[in-house]
């Protein structure tokens, strides 16, 4: 059983873009689960591709994107 879902954020296990699940096939014959993955671009084109389950992990968001985003929240609910 797959550990990914369809609308999980994923990257690479080597890096590059993150990339959304929008699908997940297995492919009987050999028991590989293949999961269908969208991007877009730098250039805001959208890209897809299949990639084994295993090629990738859940994107987790740095530690300073969550402390910024914390950040944000309390300025808006403090009116500063």
């Amino acid at each position: 059983m797959p550990s990914l879902k369809i609308g999980d954020v994923v990257q690479l296990r080597s890096g590059g873009p993150t990339m959304t699940v929008v699908a997940v096939t297995h492919v009987a014959e050999s028991g590989l689960c293949l999961i269908d993955c969208g991007w877009f671009t730098s250039e805001m084109r959208p890209e897809k591709a299949a990639f084994p389950e295993e090629a990738l992990e859940r994107w987790q968001p740095t530690l300073g994107a969550a402390e910024i985003a914390n950040r944000l929240a309390s300025r808006r609910t403090s009116g500063g």
